[in-house]
């Protein structure tokens, strides 16, 4: 049996699909279109389109935001150019809104960073103090706040190295101690061996002394004896 319809259809499809897909990423080498692909090739890319339309929840999406939506992530044009009120050349993929200082959206989306930074440190049970919009108050207690936690891990930095030095200085002390009673033990050894070579010097001088003595005693009986053989020998003659 022949390979079905749908594999040939695959067959016929795979190359042109892998070379479409080959210029598209010889056409996106900056390091903008690499992190836009990425973005819309993640698991999560396209999790937006599954959403439920509702407008209680903010999903529901009008023609304008889908169309935009697309234009971002297909690399497509959205606008006209022009020039923004803030100076800068608006280009027609429409990025710059996402940058400007003038634009409405800028601020609410860095205060619902803020909003989701709040609540991120809250979790993980961080003392967080927001700011507010347009106060410097809040900004004051924010860097005194993070003054104070940069002390507190400076604290703890040094008491963790000081007692790692304590811990090094008892053990330096212990070695010298024992060092100190190695020494002791080797000093008594040495008197020891001292002790007893003099008593062995000692010993063998009266022992030379001794021979000495019993070497004249044993002369002296050997010379006595010779005398007396010698009368023994002379008597005998005469008779």
């Amino acid at each position: 049996m022949g390979p079905g319809p749908s594999t040939e259809r695959e067959l016929v499809l795979k190359p042109v699909l892998n070379s479409s897909v080959a210029k598209l990423l010889n056409l996106n080498q900056s390091n903008f279109d690499k992190a836009r692909i990425m973005a819309v090739k993640c698991e999560l890319g396209s999790s937006w389109l599954k959403a439920v339309p509702n407008s209680a929840c903010g999903t529901r999406l009008d023609d304008s935001c889908v169309r935009v939506s697309l234009g971002l992530r297909l690399d497509l044009p959205i606008l006209t150019e022009y020039v923004c009120l803030c100076g800068a050349n608006v280009e027609p993929l429409g990025y710059h809104g996402l940058s400007c200082r003038l634009g409405p959206g800028r601020q609410a989306r860095h205060l619902a960073m803020n909003d989701f930074l709040v609540r991120c440190f809250q979790r993980a049970n961080i003392p967080t103090i927001k700011e507010t919009h347009g106060s410097h108050g809040g900004s004051l207690k924010l860097k005194n706040l993070a003054q104070t936690e940069k002390i507190k891990l400076q604290a703890l930095f040094i008491s963790e190295s000081l007692v790692d030095i304590r811990s090094v200085l008892d053990n330096v002390t212990l070695n010298q101690v024992k060092y100190a009673e190695k020494e002791m033990q080797i000093k008594e050894l040495n008197k020891k061996m001292e002790k007893f070579c003099d008593e062995t010097q000692n010993r063998l001088k009266e022992n030379e002394k001794l021979a000495r003595k019993w070497s004249d005693v044993l002369k002296d009986k050997v010379e006595t004896l010779a005398s007396v053989v010698t009368k023994i020998e002379n008597s005998v003659k005469c008779y």
